[in-house]
C-alpha cells in the first residue's frame, strides 16, 4: 500500500509522458488526454453552484448525457466507460456538463478497472479497482498486482492498496470500502472468493476473508452472503463480526436501501419442495430485527428508502404472478400500498430511488414520481427516472454504457 498527495498528470515524469502523448497526436490526429485538475493540469476553472432543491421534487429536467457509467457529489459527475482498449475516469461540473475538467485511465502504471459498482463515492474519494503488469526481462517472469485505489475529486492520488483476488468494488460509504473479487467461478470449482473491507481515509484492509458473497454495506453493517446463496449474515465493517445471520431463499435477491433496511426474501412453506412460492422480510440492517413481513411475493427484491417515511420493494423472479410492488410506512411499521402483479407487468413498471418521501418509477409511458406513503400518483410522462439521486441532481445509468442526468425540479 502506498499514500500519495502527488496530482496526476503533473509530476514531471508524467509531463514527460504527456509531452510525447501530444507530439503523437500531432501525427496521428488524436487528442491527448486532458489531464486530471484542467485541461492543461491547472487547477479547475471555478464553476457557478450547483442548483438546490427546495422541498420535495415535483419533477425533472435533463440537463446531460454520456457514455459510460456516472456518480455524483455535491457538485461533480464521474463517468467511467470502457473504450475496447481501456478503462476511462472523466470528470465534470454540474453546472458544466458539456465539458470536461479532467480524465484518466491510468495512475502510475495502474490501469483503472471497469468492473460493477465503480467508480463509487465514499465521502470526497472515489473508489475503484485497477490492475497492474511488470514484463519480464530474460529469463526472468513478470509480475502483476491488482487492487483498490482511492482519488480525491480533483484527480488527486489519495492511496492504493494491493489485494490479490479482488476486482470489484461493492459499495463505500463515508468510513469504509467494500470489496471482493467479482470474477465468477468454473462449474464444479472449490474456489472461495475474497471480500475485504477498507478505511476510506487510509486505505488499511480492516479485515479480509474468503468463502463470502458481499451484497453491500449500510451504515457500518455489511451484508454478506454464503457462496451458496442460502443464508444472508451481518457483520460490523470495522471488525468482521458477526452481529446477525438467517436463512433466505436459495439463490434469491437481497434488497438493500443502504438507509437501515435489508429486505431478506424467504420460502413461503419451507416443507413444500415443489412451489416457488415466497414471502419478504424487511429487517433492521444493524440487529435483524423484523420490522415487516409481505407475504405472496417473488423470490427476489429491490427496495428504495429516504430512511424517514417509507420502504418501496418491487419483487422479482419466481413465481411470476408475485412480481408485485409494496410499501412499508416506517413511521406506522405496516404495509401502507401496493402495486399488484399484472399492473405492474402491463405497465412495465419499475422501482428507481426515492428522495424525501416521493418515488420515481420507470413505465412504459415514461417515468413516474409517486407518494411513498400513499401510493398517489404525483407527475407522469417524465423524461427519466434517476436511480441514484445527490441533492437536486440524479442520474440514470443504462447497462453501464451511457447515462442521463437530470436535476430535480419542486
Amino acid at each position: 500500500m502506498r499514500h500519495s498527495s502527488t496530482r496526476l498528470g503533473s509530476t514531471s515524469s508524467t509531463s514527460i509522458l504527456a509531452a510525447s502523448v501530444a507530439l503523437l497526436a500531432a501525427c496521428t490526429g488524436a487528442s491527448p488526454e486532458p489531464a486530471p485538475g484542467g485541461v492543461d493540469g491547472s487547477a479547475p476553472p471555478s464553476a457557478a453552484a450547483p442548483a438546490t432543491l427546495n422541498g420535495p421534487p415535483a419533477g425533472v429536467e435533463r440537463v446531460g448525457t454520456g457514455s459510460g457509467r456516472a456518480v455524483l457529489t455535491d457538485d461533480l459527475l464521474f463517468a467511467l466507460s470502457w473504450t475496447g482498449a481501456k478503462c476511462i475516469l472523466v470528470a465534470k461540473s454540474l453546472t458544466a456538463l458539456d465539458a470536461e475538467r479532467w480524465r484518466v485511465s491510468e495512475v502510475d502504471g495502474k490501469q483503472l478497472g471497469c468492473t460493477d459498482g465503480a467508480p463509487a463515492v465514499a465521502g470526497t474519494s472515489l473508489i475503484l479497482p485497477y490492475g497492474s503488469a511488470t514484463p519480464g526481462t530474460g529469463i526472468e517472469a513478470g509480475s502483476s498486482e491488482e487492487g483498490i485505489i482511492a482519488l480525491g475529486p480533483d484527480g488527486t492520488r489519495r492511496w492504493h492498496t494491493a489485494i490479490k483476488g479482488v476486482n470489484t468494488v461493492i459499495g463505500a460509504n463515508d468510513r469504509f470500502a467494500l470489496v471482493a473479487d467479482g470474477r465468477k467461478s468454473l462449474p464444479g470449482s472449490d474456489e472461495q472468493h475474497v471480500t475485504a473491507v477498507l478505511d476510506i481515509e487510509s486505505g488499511k484492509v480492516l479485515w479480509q476473508r474468503a468463502g463470502l458473497n458481499a451484497r453491500g454495506i449500510d451504515g457500518d453493517t455489511v451484508i454478506v452472503t454464503d457462496e451458496q446463496v442460502t443464508n444472508v449474515t451481518a457483520l460490523d465493517a470495522a471488525t468482521g463480526n458477526q452481529r446477525w445471520t438467517t436463512p433466505m431463499y436459495a439463490l434469491g435477491r437481497l434488497g438493500l436501501t443502504g438507509t437501515g433496511v435489508v429486505a431478506v426474501p424467504l420460502k413461503e412453506n419451507p416443507d413444500d419442495l415443489v412451489g416457488f412460492g415466497a414471502k419478504t422480510v424487511l429487517r433492521d440492517a444493524a440487529t435483524g430485527k423484523v420490522l415487516h413481513t409481505e407475504p405472496g411475493t417473488a423470490a427476489s427484491v429491490d427496495c428504495v428508502s429516504d430512511g424517514k417515511t417509507a420502504v418501496v420493494c418491487q419483487t422479482f423472479g419466481a413465481p411470476v404472478e408475485n412480481r408485485l410492488v409494496f410499501a412499508f410506512d416506517m413511521a406506522a411499521r405496516k404495509r401502507s400500498w401496493t402495486i399488484p402483479a399484472k399492473q405492474v407487468a402491463d405497465a412495465k413498471i419499475e422501482v428507481r430511488s426515492m428522495i424525501d418521501g416521493r418515488v420515481f418509477f420507470s413505465t412504459a409511458s415514461g417515468a413516474a414520481l409517486v407518494d411513498a406513503l400513499t401510493g398517489k400518483q404525483l407527475a407522469v410522462g417524465l423524461t427519466e427516472a434517476p436511480e441514484t439521486i445527490r441533492g437536486a441532481y440524479g442520474v440514470a445509468n443504462e447497462a453501464a454504457k451511457s447515462y442521463t442526468v437530470v436535476r430535480l425540479t419542486s
